[in-house]
């Protein structure tokens, strides 16, 4: 049918969620300091009452390990400032590591899972402690143990293969 009114959008419809977003490490000297946050975190975060200060933890940590860390704005961005440099430095985080980060509106606090630069996810022993195993408990972040096979190692390489692995190891037997 020629000149049909049925066409189809150039780019698909879609809507931001800046309530989750991730970010690479880049560097080591100012990343340690203060972590910029997206635009769009920000003006999500900018309504009636911004808040001066998030809670941060690390997504297996339970609420057992909280981080007070000051929210500050510098030439129009957001930053995580004061606090951070604590967070960066307990979980040990380096150059091309990989964050996601989640916003949990009601507890004004960021959780962030942490992988390393092989693309595995960090597990740290007080994820185990927290949760025997899993981490349930984390709004929508649940995962077993076992789920990915990878282990931290010492190295900065940090997988190992297991049975349950999808890939995620450094070396091969093959």
């Amino acid at each position: 049918m020629a000149g049909s009114s049925h066409r189809r959008s150039a780019t698909p419809q879609y809507e931001l969620d800046a309530s989750e977003f991730f970010t690479i490490i880049l560097g080591t000297s100012v990343s340690s300091m203060t972590q910029r946050l997206p635009d769009s975190f920000k003006n999500m975060l900018m309504g009636e009452d911004p808040p001066n200060n998030v809670k941060v933890r690390q997504a297996g940590s339970g609420f057992r390990r909280l981080w007070d860390v000051e929210l500050v704005i510098k030439e129009g961005h957001m930053y995580l400032s004061h606090g951070w440099e604590k967070f960066y430095r307990a979980y040990d985080l380096r150059m091309g590591y990989f964050l996601l980060f989640r916003y949990d509106d009601d507890a004004t606090m960021l959780i962030v899972k942490v992988f390393n630069a092989t693309m595995c996810r960090m597990r740290y022993a007080e994820d185990y402690d927290a949760s025997n195993g899993s981490s349930s408990s984390d709004n929508g972040y649940s995962q077993s143990s076992s789920d990915h096979g990878c282990s931290e190692s010492s190295s900065d390489h940090g997988c190992s293969e297991s049975s349950s692995d999808s890939g995620c190891s450094e070396s091969s037997s093959d």
